[in-house]
């Protein structure tokens, strides 16, 4: 079964909040994230726990991609390893931006 996987790290309590509850809106099955002071790649055991769950055909939606890290080489090394294992990588704010995510209908 091909799962939906959020990932979030906000710069603060209030952007991460607001960045798991965007991610939900959206439908991810579970939401990863990292608390704000969690530091560099090597210390974000939600991203480590996300990454190691994606499987062929698996979505991942990062809140945006800087939250999976600050160094562009590190975000394209991780999406290009996801994409070998067949996971789409998608950056919410950047698909929102470009209307390719739409919020959830209010309209029954």
């Amino acid at each position: 079964m091909v799962k939906k996987i959020g990932y979030a790290r906000g710069k603060d309590n209030a952007e991460l909040k607001t960045q798991i509850e965007e991610l939900r809106k959206i439908g991810c099955d579970d939401v990863h994230f990292d608390e704000p002071s969690s530091g560099g790649v090597n210390n974000m055991p939600g991203l480590s726990a996300v990454l190691a769950t994606l499987g062929d055909g698996d979505l991942l939606v990062a809140y945006s991609y800087d939250c999976l890290s600050e160094d562009q080489e590190i975000v394209d090394d991780i999406c290009l390893n996801l994409g070998i294992k067949g996971v789409i990588t998608i950056d919410l704010l950047g698909a929102k931006d470009m209307n390719f995510v739409k919020p959830p209908s209010t309209n029954n």
